[in-house]
């Protein structure tokens, strides 16, 4: 008796596993493991293109004038000094 329930909820079981895909429109294939052929695509030659033809330019170009020449300034002489006070001021 135990062996028909055991068999009657397999069977259930896989209805219900069977049902599932097919209620929700998945189709379930069967794949033996043979590749498909491989078809590769004939090799076609290199495209030649002809050589690129340019235009003369609409306008000219602006002409630019030459840059000032640098100027040298003479370096300010180093400045010693007292060391600086971190105090109030003095008077004070």
């Amino acid at each position: 008796m135990k062996h028909g329930y055991f068999y009657a909820l397999g069977v259930g079981a896989l209805a219900l596993a069977a049902s599932q895909p097919a209620l929700a429109r998945v189709d379930v294939d069967l794949n033996i493991g043979v590749p498909a052929p491989v078809v590769v695509a004939p090799a076609y030659p290199a495209p030649v293109y002809p050589a690129p033809v340019y235009a003369a330019p609409v306008y000219a170009a602006p002409a630019y004038p030459a840059p000032p020449p640098p100027v040298a300034y003479p370096a300010p002489p180093p400045g010693y000094g007292p060391p600086p006070a971190y105090g109030p001021p003095p008077g004070v």
